[in-house]
């Protein structure tokens, strides 16, 4: 195996991931069957993927699957975190066999599967994907904490942080790969491409959501009249600004809610609220039940589907644990 040991004994079961920082790209061996983030801090890379020779400049990520199809041709100054996972890391039921599978997307979500879209879509176009120095910097940030995670162990929640960590990771990247378009408000099924100005602003919003941010400060960091940004927001995602705040401060709620089992009080910390309370407060007025009954509801989904899961993999077995008790003062 490329970099440290891949499998970490958790509270709950093996942890299968690793991570490193290195010079040169190293891949593990094919019949190790998992899968490989490589984040190209500086520097340039040459490879042919897929059959594609692409020219790589930093910063930018890769997303490796099992198969490998890639092959290093030329590294200049090159700088890599690298994140070695099985995607059983993420989710028990999550083997590639299964994620390979026919299973509709509506069924894939209603499990609770996080999306792996850049390793698994097979668009030539997105074969990397290039980030801005920001972006990077986040995702710098999220593998440091994973890094340490992995490391230190601390107590007996660090597989769920760490795991939480990696997926955002994956979150940031997710975002990257679909949002080059955004749904047309006048058909449900066209959809149109996202000025550059608004793709700015979104992904500045997206990398800063544990901050306050105000219209006046995304006015005066992008240089624009709060009008035009407002008329921004208006025509292409027919949402006010601080509308638009708050449904992404929701759904990363959510996310939390469905794929890890954070506690409330670490969750505030990564979407801008200064306490428990604050937070079941908005997540009430926002969805009408709490936090801890929308996380019960989505484990207790998980469990009667899987006899489904078991016809698309082997016989696995739901592991969900630790439904940690959320404040209830809503």
């Amino acid at each position: 195996m490329a970099g440290q040991t891949l499998e970490r004994k958790g509270p709950h079961r093996i942890i299968r991931a690793s991570v490193e920082h290195a010079e040169t790209l190293k891949l593990p061996s094919p019949d190790e069957a998992i899968f490989t983030l490589v984040i190209l801090r500086t520097g340039t890379v040459t490879a042919k993927i897929r059959q594609t020779l692409c020219y790589i400049k930093a910063p930018a990520v890769i997303c490796i699957n099992e198969r490998q199809e890639i092959q290093v041709l030329h590294e200049e100054h090159a700088a890599y975190s690298i994140v070695y996972f099985d995607p059983v890391f993420i989710n028990i039921n999550m083997t590639i066999h299964a994620l390979r599978s026919n299973m509709s997307e509506n069924f894939i979500d209603s499990f609770g599967f996080f999306h792996l879209s850049p390793f698994l879509m097979e668009d030539p176009e997105k074969l990397y994907i290039s980030l801005s120095d920001e972006t990077c910097e986040t995702i710098e940030s999220y593998f440091l904490s994973l890094q340490n995670e992995l490391d230190a162990q601390s107590d007996w929640y660090w597989s769920c942080r760490a795991r939480s960590y990696f997926m955002d990771i994956i979150n940031v990247l997710e975002r990257i790969y679909h949002n080059y378009y955004v749904q047309d408000s006048t058909s449900r099924c066209s959809t149109r491409p996202i000025s550059d100005e608004l793709h700015g602003i979104l992904s500045y919003i997206n990398n800063h959501l544990d901050a306050d941010i105000r219209l006046d400060d995304i006015c005066e960091r992008f240089m624009m009249s709060r009008n035009r940004v407002e008329r921004l927001f208006h025509n292409y995602l027919n949402l006010t600004f601080y509308d638009y705040i708050k449904s992404q401060k929701l759904d990363r709620i959510c996310y939390y809610l469905r794929f890890t089992e954070l506690r409330a009080k670490e969750i505030c910390s990564r979407v801008g609220f200064s306490s428990s309370q604050n937070l079941c407060k908005f997540f009430k007025a926002m969805t009408g039940t709490t936090p801890n009954a929308y996380r019960l509801e989505e484990i207790t989904r998980r469990r009667q589907l899987i006899p489904l899961i078991r016809q698309a993999d082997q016989p696995g077995q739901d592991r969900t644990v630790g439904v940690e008790a959320l404040s209830e003062n809503a």
